[in-house]
């Protein structure tokens, strides 16, 4: 397990749950041009380097559908 630090701590990661845009897409059985319009929470790494965190999209998605 590999560590990201934030401002509130270090939040312990496990890199399977570290996923591309692709994988995210097969994951959630959708386009990536979809995951890419769902603006859902990522890592931004750099110039066109995004990582998502397979908890932080779930929370998100359970957030947009209880309409919050």
């Amino acid at each position: 397990m590999s560590d990201v630090t934030s401002m509130n701590g270090v939040i312990p990661l496990d890199p399977s749950e570290v996923l591309t845009k692709r994988e995210l897409a097969e994951r959630l059985k959708i386009s990536v041009r979809s995951i890419e319009n769902l603006h859902l929470p990522c890592l931004d790494m750099g110039h066109r380097l995004k990582r998502y965190v397979w908890s932080e999209v779930l929370e998100e998605i359970r957030k947009r559908r209880n309409g919050r």
